[in-house]
């Protein structure tokens, strides 16, 4: 999967914003989201999505897995991610 090439990020004020034009709406992201975005700039699967969180941020692999599914479904409802 990948980010969609049309929604756009910035960093106000320390915090990551995704501007979604289509969807007409900004979304603020947390750390964890921001990772996971920037991952997404390239084709990855949910488990190298997985595997980076719990290296960069020593949680357990498990931990990981589930935020990252959690945070990707909340893409796709969104359609901001798509399969490659």
């Amino acid at each position: 999967m990948q980010r969609v090439g049309w929604a756009v990020t910035e960093t106000v004020a320390g915090e990551t914003v995704l501007l979604d034009p289509v969807g007409d709406r900004y979304l603020r992201l947390n750390a964890t989201g921001a990772v996971i975005w920037d991952l997404l700039a390239e084709p990855c699967t949910p488990a190298d999505i997985a595997e980076a969180l719990s290296e960069r941020h020593g949680i357990e692999r498990a931990v990981a897995e589930r935020d990252a599914a959690a945070f990707l479904d909340a893409l796709r409802a969104r359609e901001l991610i798509q399969d490659v």
